[in-house]
């Protein structure tokens, strides 16, 4: 996977650490969809949280997941399940990525 890379603008100014969460939408077939700040997490603004945000979405752009499934099953009489069917649905998740002062990210 991709690492996103630390904003050159932001590392010249020594911007130093910057933590920031964001929620990746997972479309049907696997890709990365969206990306937005983590409502679920606190993020400081600052002064090159755009320019950080840029970096994370060009990075997670090329990502691949294997793609959520809702199964449904009926249970019968004997206490056995069977099988009716699947359903590929998008789906959500929080990361966090920490650019570290050295220009590295974790």
């Amino acid at each position: 996977m991709t690492k996103p890379i630390y904003p050159p603008d932001a590392l010249a100014a020594r911007a130093g650490e910057c933590v920031i969460y964001v929620t990746i939408t997972i479309d049907a077939k696997g890709r990365v969809s969206d990306v937005t700040p983590s409502w679920d997490r606190l993020n400081l603004p600052g002064r090159f949280t755009e320019a950080f945000l840029e970096a994370i979405r060009v990075a997670v752009a090329s990502w691949n997941f294997e793609p959520t499934r809702l199964v449904y099953w009926e249970r019968s009489g004997t206490d056995e399940n069977k099988y009716l069917y699947a359903e590929v649905v998008p789906s959500r998740t929080d990361i966090k990525f920490t650019f570290a002062a050295t220009g590295k990210v974790r």
